[in-house]
């Protein structure tokens, strides 16, 4: 009886021990997934806590009345592989520009578009050469994907004034990073402070 018992004990213990490893490996997987790409689709709520946090971007969030379909869109492999950066453009909205933020649109007229970040940079052309424009202040934007509305538009209202200060007079240019596997992209929208 002594030596069932013991069995029964050490199986017991065995299971035990091999359901705490899953779970621990599920709560990991989870907290990367977390941690690499949270794919949002919300509305103003999270655009106001975007820019309480960070203070240095809001967008306007794609407010399609099919939620689940705006944060998953269905899009076939052969959408994405005609998928072409010559459909995605970025420009300056009229009257926006000031020496501390700007408003920029980006079109994509991918039938699968791609996905953005809250992440950007700023150039400043000296002699012909564009050249980044060195951070006063590092800032942290979180790790977003932003999917643009059925339009195939993104409006991104950016404070730079945290990040870069104050644009000096010059011509400068707001840049975009577009990852997705193993393509990388950059997408620009000149501007002039005067």
């Amino acid at each position: 009886m002594k030596k069932g018992l013991k069995i029964i004990l050490i199986l017991v213990l065995v299971i035990g021990v091999i359901a705490i490893i899953f779970s621990i490996g599920y709560l990991i997987e989870k907290v990367r997934q977390k941690e690499e790409f949270v794919i949002v689709q919300e509305g103003e709520n999270y655009a106001n806590k975007v820019k309480e946090n960070y203070g240095n971007v809001s967008y306007t969030p794609n407010n399609n009345s099919d939620f689940e379909e705006d944060i998953f869109p269905k899009f076939s492999e052969e959408q994405i592989a005609k998928r072409t950066i010559d459909k995605v453009t970025m420009t300056l909205q009229e009257a926006t520009l000031t020496k501390t933020g700007a408003t920029f649109i980006i079109t994509d007229k991918n039938e699968a578009p791609y996905g953005y970040g809250e992440d950007y940079g700023i150039q400043k052309k000296e002699n012909g050469i564009w050249k980044n424009v060195p951070l006063i202040n590092e800032f942290i934007v979180p790790a977003i994907g932003i999917i643009p509305n059925k339009e195939g538009k993104i409006t991104f209202n950016v404070n730079w004034s945290k990040p870069y200060g104050e644009l000096e007079k010059g011509t400068y240019r707001f840049v975009k990073n577009i990852d997705y596997l193993e393509e990388h992209y950059e997408i620009y929208a000149e501007f002039t402070i005067e």
